[in-house]
């Protein structure tokens, strides 16, 4: 793609967005993990008696751990951004360059031409 100056175009990018969760939705997410490993692990002992020992107290752990994880993942979600840039115009690269910055930034839908973009320089110069 050929930029000229002025040109005005939208550039894409993923932000990760983290939506509030309380407590007890929290606790909720990470019993029901609970209970399914319990629920597996009852199923297992029970399909399989010749499995040998099972610490039921490091598997309970192990479940309260994994849906804690879960948990925060669910909290995580990434979304698309976007925003109108024009093509050599120093506020549009600051513009860019403050996006990069955010902490939320999870990278550009095409960073090649955002490298161009923020690296342009017109013929004249």
């Amino acid at each position: 793609m050929k930029l000229q100056t002025g040109n005005i175009g939208l550039v894409y990018w993923n932000e990760e967005v983290i939506t509030p969760m309380s407590e007890e939705q929290r606790q909720q997410i990470i019993d029901q993990d609970s209970r399914a490993s319990m629920y597996a692990l009852i199923q297992s002992a029970t399909l399989n008696p010749n499995q040998g020992y099972i610490d039921v107290q490091e598997e309970y752990a192990k479940s309260r751990r994994q849906g804690a994880e879960r948990a925060e993942g669910l909290r995580k979600t990434t979304v698309v951004k976007k925003a109108h840039t024009q093509i050599g115009q120093k506020e549009s690269i600051e513009e860019l360059l403050e996006i990069e910055k955010n902490q939320a930034f999870r990278g550009w839908h095409d960073p090649e031409l955002i490298s161009r973009l923020i690296n342009y320089k017109t013929e004249e110069e």
